[in-house]
């Protein structure tokens, strides 16, 4: 045990000791501490490092008397044992940021630079769903100084290029970087200008595993257990190692992060959990093959699989932050509109890597054009369940590329392609070229060979669309004949929380994704090939009411994971504590009271509703909320048992988008027949029929529509 690191920690538990005591003299015990980004978002779990290591939860400056404590305790026991001190160092640095937050020091300026702070609840969300489903792949904490600002600039490059979310401590290599966009979206953000903003990528890791791990409050070796299997990451510290910089070191060890150092390894820093690379003596012609060189062994030190390798032939950047990017109208080349599919071959029909495009390219389709996006996959492991895990991955590989939105899916896909992406040379080929490299990174295990051809012919595309479709139908077919009752679990889907937060799905088999295009196989396949993932099965424990769907276990998953912003969902419900609206739903169900019914709105929709809203207006209004009266649901959902099931099934049904209508006529009059109501189809409202409330009630009264006759709905 070095006595200069035990040194140092108790000279910072003395002066964070001092500093509490006087700011009790100075402030009310009950003052709120509370952490926040620069933009004022708050962080998660409270302080999010005492929240994890301790339970302990820190609201009020009084609060910060027992983690003191603790820390006092640790370091009394700690000789020896370098773990305990850097999770006492952990502890007081964290409070020595409350009480800068107290002061109005945090988040830092310094010479007119904003430096971030805590990584916001928000973004925790963002970026942890990210991490786990390999759009990130792996998370880097940088302090110190680089050789110069050339090594600097290609270590942070580097490290980008490669996927990696980096996190900055101190001054001095913010310093070195001026040529370097920072932020959430850029994916480089600058804690502080001290070493001892570390703190906020440790607390970062320690949320990441109560939040996605389900790690208990105060279980430091459940923490440091997830993280090791499931973030992968590395701590890089650059240059000599001042007092904080050993202290830093510390607690990096403390909760089990990869170390990689450049220079001598402080005494208590034992070899074999500390790897250091003298920077001069790394391989390479110049400093920049060097920084290379380095950034190589930190990837391998820290167990990271390269997220988005190197495609020299693509013309334009692309990486996971972009997806959000929204193409406007005057920024627009083309709008392509048709299907994606991936269906399985054998090994001997398809060759890897090959892309083409059958039909004009982007500069020749004009403003509006026809896509059908085939991808062909074969693997050892790879099974015909996995085809739509994989499918629903081209919205994030496709999304990713520089000027590029892609929504939809299946064949409501729509690819809009701005004018200076394909200034830059983008060409569809390049798409394919992504989604090539993206399904091998992303599903190594199961995927061996991938084929990618992209139709913009708009009758071969027609051609094929009917296909696809008969696919589609054959894959909702096998799940159709399941019951809820029938199986032992649910299932979660967790995808849509990087667009909504706090939004999640809970999928069976009579409830798919609101999105349409995630079934409860689909889920049990995802869930098959990666269990960290998006999907996980849910125990049907604790029966609360079978007909509007609610159970204790699925409510306490449901708190768990909407960061406790929601405690109860009713799955079969619209007016009892519904699920929340997904912002990818295929359609929105919301009532009518004039009516004693409900109106359902296809996602196509744009034109004004009876009650004078259009599907935009009443999705903007209810997106990740859970608001009574209106629900979020994929087509299929219509023609369910479930439906409803709480406020009397598709018989409430008095309105409905026409071209939904008569899509999904027949299974609506399966439906129909089910609830001894065959011709209530005949009876329900459209955009044609009836495109205001009091025409609406007229044809109702007309056509003598069940709904009329049925207890009142509120």
């Amino acid at each position: 045990m070095s006595k200069s690191l035990l040194k140092s920690a108790e000279q910072l538990l003395n002066d964070t000791e001092e500093r509490f005591q006087q700011a009790l003299k100075e402030l009310e015990a009950f003052t709120p501490i509370n952490f926040h980004d620069k933009e004022g978002n708050p962080s998660p779990f409270y302080l999010p490092l005492i929240y994890s290591l301790l339970g302990h939860q820190v609201e009020k400056l009084q609060d910060l008397d027992l983690p003191l404590k603790e820390a006092r305790r640790l370091l009394q026991v700690g000789e020896g044992l370098p773990e305990n001190v850097g999770v006492s160092c952990l502890i007081l640095q964290e409070v020595a940021l409350a009480l800068d937050f107290i002061q109005g020091k945090e988040p830092a300026t310094q010479n007119g630079f904003h430096y971030n702070g805590p990584i916001a609840e928000n973004q925790l969300r963002e970026l942890g769903i990210k991490l786990l489903d390999g759009r990130l792949a792996g998370l880097a904490l940088l302090s110190g100084q680089a050789k110069n600002s050339q090594a600097a600039e290609k270590i942070v490059r580097e490290l980008r290029s490669r996927g990696l979310l980096l996190l900055l401590g101190g001054e001095d290599l913010v310093g070195q970087l001026s040529r370097v966009e920072w932020g959430y979206e850029s994916g480089i953000i600058p804690l502080g200008p001290r070493l001892n903003s570390l703190i906020y990528a440790f607390g970062f890791a320690c949320a990441f595993a109560l939040q996605f791990g389900r790690v208990k409050p105060g279980d430091l070796s459940g923490i440091r257990e997830y993280n090791r299997s499931n973030l992968r990451s590395f701590y890089l510290s650059l240059g000599p190692f001042s007092e904080s910089g050993g202290i830093a070191l510390a607690e990096a060890l403390a909760l089990e992060l990869p170390v990689i150092t450049d220079v001598e390894l402080p005494e208590f820093a034992l070899p074999d959990r500390v790897l250091r690379i003298p920077f001069d003596q790394l391989p390479g012609r110049d400093d920049l093959e060097k920084a290379e060189n380095l950034v190589e062994r930190c990837i391998d030190r820290g167990g990271i699989r390269v997220s988005l390798p190197k495609e020299p032939s693509i013309p334009v950047e692309y990486r996971t932050e972009l997806e959000s990017e929204a193409i406007s109208e005057e920024a627009l080349q083309v709008e392509l509109k048709g299907f994606e599919l991936v269906t399985m071959r054998d090994f001997s029909e398809i060759k890897d890597g090959r892309t083409c495009v059958v039909g004009p390219e982007i500069e020749e389709v004009g403003r509006e054009g026809s896509i059908g996006l085939l991808v062909e996959v074969a693997g050892r492991r790879m099974k015909k369940d996995f085809e739509p895990v994989l499918e629903r991955q081209l919205l994030h590989l496709i999304g990713s590329a520089e000027g590029v939105e892609h929504k939809g899916s299946r064949d409501r896909t729509q690819i809009r392609i701005s004018r200076r992406a394909v200034q830059k040379g983008l060409k569809l080929e390049h798409l394919g070229h992504i989604v090539h490299i993206g399904l091998h990174r992303d599903f190594e295990l199961i995927v061996d060979k991938v084929q990618v051809t992209i139709y913009t012919e708009e009758e071969k595309v027609r051609e094929l669309l009917k296909e696809a479709r008969e696919i589609y139908r054959e894959r909702d077919a096998r799940v159709a004949g399941l019951r809820d009752e029938a199986v032992e679990n649910f299932y979660s889907c967790l995808s849509c929380q990087s667009l909504s937060p706090y939004h999640l799905c809970i999928i069976t088999p009579e409830r798919p994704g609101m999105c349409g295009a995630v079934s409860w196989l689909d889920c049990q396949a995802s869930y098959e090939i990666n269990p960290d993932g998006q999907n996980h099965p849910l125990s049907r424990d604790g029966c609360l009411d079978p007909v509007k769907g609610e159970w204790e276990s699925i409510n306490k998953y449901v708190y768990e994971h909407s960061q406790m912003k929601f405690s109860r969902f009713c799955l079969n419900s619209i007016l009892d504590d519904p699920p929340t609206v997904s912002s990818l739903c295929e359609c929105l169900t919301t009532i009518i009271p004039e009516a004693n019914g409900v109106m359902v709105i296809d996602r196509e929709d744009t034109s004004p509703t009876p009650l004078g809203m259009t599907f935009g207006e009443f999705l903007n209004m209810a997106v990740g909320a859970q608001t009574p009266g209106i629900i979020g649901h994929a087509k299929a959902y219509l023609t369910s048992r479930k439906f409803l099931a709480a406020e009397g099934g598709i018989k409430r049904v008095v309105w409905m988008s026409k071209r939904l209508k008569e899509e999904m006529k027949d299974g609506l009059r399966e439906a129909c027949r089910r609830a001894g109501e065959s011709d209530i189809l005949e009876k329900i409202g459209d955009g044609e029929t009836t495109p205001t409330i009091d025409e609406l009630l007229a044809f109702l009264q007309e056509k003598k529509h069940p709904a009329l006759d049925m207890p009142p709905i509120m």
